[in-house]
């Protein structure tokens, strides 16, 4: 569903859940209520629980972090506020149309740091949205694999966030 929302077809990630949770409803002939379903989800978007090494990564950065994210705007904002994280800037799919792994979002990122491709790693936890969108604009990648999934051929991954520094020190990657 996701996929199909871009530019002038594009639909909030709050309206796309709510719709695909009524129509998984109802495909089961659950008697659910999708509203109130939808309302603990969308609580958990804006305050969502974090991993302690995440905290640390955010705090210990020597380099600028950035946020790209499917989540709304608003409610992306609203769980940066509320984990008390501090990145150099957010860009959201709302803010570009257009969700991970089209290039659109990956490129407003681009355009609102004012990097290049080749300056830049991004580091996410799903290997169809972020890291093949990542590369689909050339942009390095790392998996956030935390649950010791089998990393496909091609794939650089780590498991915990902090990892990632040992990373750029390494100059293979």
């Amino acid at each position: 569903m996701f996929l199909e929302s871009y530019g002038e077809r594009f639909e909030l990630q709050r309206t796309l859940e709510k719709r695909s949770l009524e129509h998984t409803l109802e495909k089961f002939g659950s008697s659910a209520d999708a509203d109130t379903l939808s309302n603990m989800m969308f609580e958990h978007w804006i305050k969502p629980p974090i991993f302690e090494e995440s905290k640390a990564f955010f705090e210990t950065s020597p380099l600028p972090v950035y946020i790209v994210s499917n989540i709304d705007t608003s409610d992306i904002l609203k769980a940066i506020e509320y984990l008390g994280l501090k990145p150099s800037g957010v860009f959201t799919s709302e803010d570009a149309r257009s969700y991970k792994p089209r290039c659109e979002l990956f490129e407003l990122a681009l355009k609102g740091t004012g990097l290049n491709p080749d300056e830049v790693i991004h580091i996410g936890d799903s290997v169809s949205s972020d890291i093949k969108g990542a590369a689909a604009v050339n942009i390095r990648a790392l998996w956030l694999n935390r649950f010791g999934k089998e990393v496909p051929n091609g794939i650089d991954s780590i498991s915990m966030l902090t990892e990632a520094f040992d990373r750029l020190k390494d100059s293979t990657f």
